[in-house]
């Protein structure tokens, strides 16, 4: 019997620790999936985490992080997006967004501070507007047209 819960005891620490070294190297940096909106992010380190993403054409873009440490204070002093629309923002309170981003290709890197020895664990979203096609413009003034020449015929009658 003692050595039956001896082994559990020692079965659960394996796995415990097993399941928490898992988490920085199962989601460590690299290619994340925002096809269905969003995706976690995780960082163990506190060398630049990049990660990287593609955004489909038709839409401008909006992409919304949320981020906080887990088992000690991560510092992120900048988070820098490269890629069709770029740029650099200092987070606050955990959180940043860049907008108007277009189709294409991005990196998104987290800049991390002295004194960080926890991990950085969050998420990042993406909401698309849909932006018109040159048809549909096309139709547009081709209506405006239509109902310019009836009002000039109109006021000619």
């Amino acid at each position: 019997m003692m050595f039956k819960r001896a082994m559990l005891g020692v079965a659960a620490a394996v796995a415990l620790s097993t399941a928490h070294a898992a988490v920085p190297v199962a989601s460590a940096p690299g290619p994340i999936d925002l096809s269905d909106g969003s995706e976690a992010i995780y960082a163990g380190s506190y060398a630049p985490a990049t990660y990287t993403f593609g955004l489909g054409a038709g839409n401008i873009y909006q992409l919304d992080l949320s981020f906080y440490s887990l088992l000690g204070p991560v510092i992120v002093n900048s988070i820098v997006l490269s890629g069709p629309t770029s740029g650099t923002l200092t987070p606050a309170a955990g959180t940043a967004s860049f907008t108007g981003l277009s189709a294409g290709s991005y990196s998104l890197t987290f800049n991390f501070g002295a004194g960080s020895t926890g991990l950085l664990s969050g998420s990042a979203s993406v909401t698309a507007t849909p932006v018109p096609e040159a048809d549909t413009y096309a139709l547009a003034l081709a209506g405006l047209g239509v109902v310019g020449l009836l009002g000039v015929r109109r006021r000619t009658a």
